[in-house]
């Protein structure tokens, strides 16, 4: 990886120089519409900046406009990108070839042909010159070799060239040189001709900085560094020497040869600066390294410190060439109990595992984890006798692309030991209730029969009596509905899911179809909101629906009109569903006890029930996965929202212990 983060990864600076590259291009497109406009409007200083020199052509100026868009669209529109620098390429090829053969029909003359022509001192052309065409060729290649993503040191290399050129011309310029202004009769490039061109290969530098000969440049490190420091000043510093040496000569100042001696002096002392600069810098980084590394060491020795005292689990990293980078003691001690041998850094973890089923099992879950995914899992190990329990996690890196993975592993088996107690334990107690609740009814039901025979054999008796009689019956009832209450709580823990996709409006229609024909009050509104459906057991689903809405219209029946409302919304992963009604509610200081076995809120006389449905609704929803809760004002209703995983999966495992 140290590759990547020396050259092609994405820093402050390149993401700074791809944003000023699109700056750049707006200044070209903007400089092309100005020259337009100058030469409609006539102006003089904006055809051409330096009075009886050379103007841009018009047919320059659409070039750089038509340029600058296939440059600035290629991240969006490439196709329409490349139609545009091939056209700009075969304009100036067609004016190549016009010129060349010097026909009466020429493109660059197609457009303000009256005032191509300035007379000042001597006639100076303001035509497309031959130089600059192939500028605008050699630029309009670079950029579809740039949309293309094809050979980024081609791209480059184009885009140096053309700088040559131009800087060619700006030093021609800025120096005044004879012999120059003597060729602008046959090569006439105007002064913000070459300024444009020279930025538009700044732009497209800057557009591939990290690729190719840029990525030098810009690269974070030291190279990188004393490029950026050294290029700019030294060009610079020379162009300045040589333009000053060149102002004095024609001032008449100095000589010739003072001023090669005033510009060889200045190079010697500019550059001994910048060494010297460059020095310091380096230094300063130099030591900012080591005192970092100094930093990381006391770090890493800390954190190995730490994972080598952890006994009781076992860790190891490795690459995505699965080389073992780092693990800790435990770790090197599990292996060499489990497999005999010793684990060393850089080892293949298959020079390891050398068990066939165990190597293909362990790949695909390390393929998994380096896609991203995160894997825990719980095995036994027979070689020793335990359980443990395995997390594989991926590693990233500062550009956040997986390099690696990590595997925890943890010794489980006095959990699971625990586990299968408690298991056991409520095993145990599940079946001591439903043995009692089962022989409960049987004496139950005897009383309740002998309390039927002795009210029709005496009629007779006083209402005293009677009276009596009806208590002893309707609580002997109460008391069996409330061992079947029992019962079916009871079962519940040994019940398994049969899971389904379930019409889940369907159920709750049919539910409410069957509550409300047991209702005295008629005057009942329903409102059925968003239902989602999703895949669970239909029978237990079916009984906490039959449990919600019942108690919500038990708890409403003393309303004039009852409303019930019904519905659904997402959240991240699950399904929140709630039932609300207008009816008593209760007081929210209470609410962790509506679920607990025989807890209940209301009198008897208030409202029958036997305190345990809402009990059984919450063990079917956790035993789905979801949750269960409730929100309620008194007097004002109440709403139980209850939570459904959108994936359901049922695992059953099966283990013992040697």
């Amino acid at each position: 990886m140290a590759g990547k983060s020396s050259g092609g990864v994405k820093t402050k600076l390149r993401s700074a120089l791809n944003k000023v590259s699109s700056y750049l291009m707006y200044f070209i497109f903007s400089l092309g519409i100005l020259v337009i406009v100058g030469w409609f409007l006539d102006v003089e200083w904006i055809k051409r900046p330096i009075p009886g020199l050379v103007a841009m052509n018009p047919l320059t100026a659409i070039c750089f406009i038509l340029t600058a868009i296939a440059f600035c669209l290629g991240s969006k529109k490439k196709s329409f990108s490349y139609f545009v620098a091939v056209l700009t390429g075969t304009i100036v090829i067609g004016h190549l070839i016009l010129l060349i053969l010097d026909t009466s029909f020429q493109l660059d003359q197609l457009v303000f042909k009256g005032r191509l022509w300035v007379e000042a001192e001597g006639t100076v052309s303001n035509r497309m010159a031959p130089n600059t065409a192939i500028c605008f060729l050699l630029s309009n290649a670079a950029i579809i070799l740039l949309k293309r993503d094809y050979l980024p040191y081609v791209t480059q290399i184009l885009a140096l060239l053309v700088i040559i050129l131009a800087g060619f011309s700006i030093i021609g310029y800025a120096y005044k040189a004879e012999e120059y202004y003597g060729m602008l009769e046959y090569f006439p490039m105007a002064i913000h001709t070459a300024i444009g061109f020279f930025l538009l290969q700044l732009a497209l530098l800057f557009r591939t900085s990290n690729k190719a000969i840029m990525r030098e440049i810009t690269s974070p490190l030291t190279g990188g560094f004393m490029a950026r420091l050294l290029l700019p000043l030294s060009v610079t510093v020379t162009f300045l020497a040589g333009f000053f040496a060149s102002l004095s000569h024609r001032l008449l100042i100095i000589s010739d040869e003072l001023g090669i001696t005033l510009v060889i002096c200045t190079l010697i002392i500019s550059n001994g600066f910048f060494i010297w600069k460059a020095s310091a810098k380096i230094n300063q980084k130099e030591k900012l390294r080591i005192k970092a590394e100094e930093k990381n060491l006391l770090t890493s020795t800390l954190l190995k410190s730490s994972i080598n005292s952890l006994n009781d689990m076992s860790i190891i990293s490795i690459d995505k060439q699965y080389r073992c980078i780092s693990f800790n003691t435990s770790f090197q001690k599990g292996v060499r109990k489990i497999y005999g041998v010793e684990i060393d850094h850089g080892q293949s973890l298959w020079s390891i595992i050398l068990n066939e089923k165990e190597r293909l099992e362990l790949k695909d879950k390390c393929k998994r984890v380096f896609k991203g995914e995160i894997i825990t899992e719980e095995k036994f190990i027979k070689e020793i006798n335990a359980w443990h329990e395995k997390k594989y996690r991926p590693i990233y890196d500062h550009n956040h692309d997986i390099i690696g993975m990590t595997l925890f592993v943890s010794d489980i088996t006095e959990r699971r030991v625990r586990e299968a107690k408690l298991e056991e334990a409520n095993k145990e107690l599940e079946a001591f209730s439903y043995t009692v609740a089962h022989d409960l009814r049987a004496p139950l039901r005897i009383i309740d029969g002998y309390i039927t025979i002795l009210n029709e054999d005496y009629k007779d008796l006083d209402e005293g009596a009677q009276r009596l009689f009806e208590v002893i019956s309707r609580n002997a009832v109460k008391m069996g509905n409330l061992i079947d209450e029992l019962l079916s709580f009871a079962k519940l823990g040994r019940q398994s899911l049969s899971l389904s996709h379930v019409d889940f409006e369907k159920l709750i229609n049919e539910v409410l179809s069957e509550q409300i024909s047991l209702m005295e009050n008629q005057n009942i509104e329903v409102i059925i909101g968003k239902i989602e459906n999703f895949n669970c057991d239909r029978a237990l689903i079916r009984q906490v629906l039959v449990n919600l809405i019942s108690n919500a219209l038990k708890y409403s029946q003393k309303k004039d009109k009852i409303i019930i409302e019904i519905g659904c919304f997402e959240n991240n992963n699950e399904i929140t569903y709630y039932i609300k009604d207008n009816g008593a509610g209760f007081n929210m200081q209470y609410s962790d006890k509506i679920f607990g076995v025989f807890e209940r809120l209301h009198k008897d006389s208030e409202f029958e029930g036997t305190g345990v449905g809402l009990a059984i609704v919450q063990k079917i929803i956790k035993k789905h996965g979801g949750e269960i809760w409730a929100e309620a004002e008194e007097g004002n209703g109440a709403t139980f929202y209850f939570t459904m995983p959108q994936e359901q999966t049922v695992t059953q495992e099966i283990w013992t212990l040697n």
